[in-house]
């Protein structure tokens, strides 16, 4: 009785298929500076069009990694490929990655116009899932 009722416990977790997979994307940054890192879902677009400045600063908690830390950012849900699907355009996900002092001491429209990003980085869903949810900025 007691084998049936921990089965019965567990049943849930192992119907689960991807128990293991994270509902974030982790960012570890090995640069020698603090970045911003922004997501883009519009892929093919590589434009920054889609961001506000002052909003990014705002909520650095959200878009910026500190010089060789890792940060939980891009919050999604990754176990189901639909719901990737539904904040994607395509099945890429584009990662600006800006620095601090760009961001700060420049304008949006010289840092969007002039592609002032360090890198701009591109992954699909399986990508991530294939990397165990982590990008590493180099």
């Amino acid at each position: 009785m007691k084998k049936i009722l921990v089965f019965l416990l567990l049943l849930p977790l192992l119907a689960f298929k991807c128990h293991r997979v994270k509902n974030y994307i982790e960012v570890e940054n090995q640069l020698n500076q603090n970045v911003f890192c922004l997501p883009g879902f519009n892929y093919p677009d590589t434009s920054l069009v889609q961001f506000d400045r002052h909003d990014i600063l705002a909520n650095d908690a959200v878009f910026f990694v500190k010089s060789a830390q890792k940060q939980r950012l891009f919050y999604e849900y990754l176990c189901v490929k639909s719901a990737w699907r539904q904040c994607m355009a395509k099945d890429t996900l584009l990662v600006f990655v800006i620095a601090e002092k760009t961001m700060r001491d420049s304008s949006w429209s010289s840092i969007n116009s002039n592609n002032l990003y360090l890198r701009r980085l591109v992954y699909s869903y399986d990508d991530i899932l294939n990397n165990g949810s982590k990008i590493t900025i180099k």
